[in-house]
């Protein structure tokens, strides 16, 4: 994926937003959201440039299918979110680091609860982004 221009992370992100948005809209399972989101965030991996790139739907699948070959560290991630991070093995720096970053974005949409304390995020690049929580919270509501 491309960095910096229309198709970084963060086009993949706003996707993410629209196409979760219209599931909601649509009332679809949410199985099928699911596959939608995760399509969101990999549906231009693959691209070169951002102009005609007509190849780069196949490059993101198979990127897909090497990151599914390593499934284990986004499941570490998805059952360790929801655990105290001193049950975060050492040996695990990777996931505990991946799941740390996740904890902190899942805790930024407190924001939308209004019982979003800074102290409790674990980065300061988290703490930074409280603002633009806030934003993406009411832009989407």
């Amino acid at each position: 994926m491309l960095k910096g221009n229309d198709h970084s992370m963060v086009h993949a992100g706003r996707v993410y937003l629209l196409v979760s948005m219209l599931a909601e809209k649509m009332d679809l399972a949410i199985e099928s959201t699911a596959y939608l989101m995760i399509a969101a965030v990999v549906h231009d991996l693959g691209r070169t440039n951002n102009c005609d790139d007509s190849g780069h739907g196949e490059r993101s699948a198979k990127i897909f299918k090497m990151l599914m070959n390593s499934r284990h560290i986004i499941e570490s991630i998805v059952t360790l979110h929801s655990r105290s991070d001193k049950s975060l093995d050492s040996q695990y720096e990777l996931i505990s680091i991946l799941t740390q970053i996740f904890k902190d974005a899942d805790a930024l949409d407190r924001v939308r609860t209004g019982d979003l304390n800074p102290k409790f995020l674990r980065l300061d690049e988290a703490r930074d982004m409280i603002g633009i929580a806030r934003e993406i919270y009411d832009a989407t509501r």
